[in-house]
């Protein structure tokens, strides 16, 4: 995991090259990520297309509980939050680390770098509202 101190030296692109990144990802879909297979997505997202993501701010990712449509009790990115869900606020460390996967993700896209964006953002959890 990187430090804070590491964190921005380790950076390979600015927030709108990695939006634009995950955006052409999520119009390939040759990627098969377990968890959200069968959705379209290879990358952890609420809604019907990706949304731009500040990732130098904080990260406030969405969970359904068991009440989500596309596959219940996951995390993922919701910069629309029009169906009420709850937020996860990411620490500070923990959005490093998810920028850090995303990053390695995008650069070198297969399933497993995919998926351990996936399993990694699942591990978090559910802590109220932005």
């Amino acid at each position: 995991m990187l430090t804070n101190e590491t964190a921005e030296e380790e950076r390979v692109m600015d927030s709108n090259e990695l939006n634009e990144r995950i955006r052409a990802l999520e119009d390939d879909d040759q990627y098969t990520v377990k968890g959200i297979e069968g959705t379209g997505k290879c990358i952890p997202y609420y809604g019907w297309f990706w949304r731009d993501v500040d990732f130098d701010g904080p990260l406030n990712l969405g969970w359904a509980g068991r009440d989500g449509f596309d596959t219940p009790d996951f995390v993922g990115f919701m910069e629309n939050n029009k169906w009420g869900y709850d937020y996860i606020n990411a620490s500070q460390e923990e959005g490093t680390e998810i920028r850090r996967l995303l990053e390695l993700a995008v650069v070198s896209p297969r399933n497993e770098t995919l998926q351990t964006v996936f399993d990694y953002m699942q591990t978090l959890k559910p802590g109220g509202k932005p």
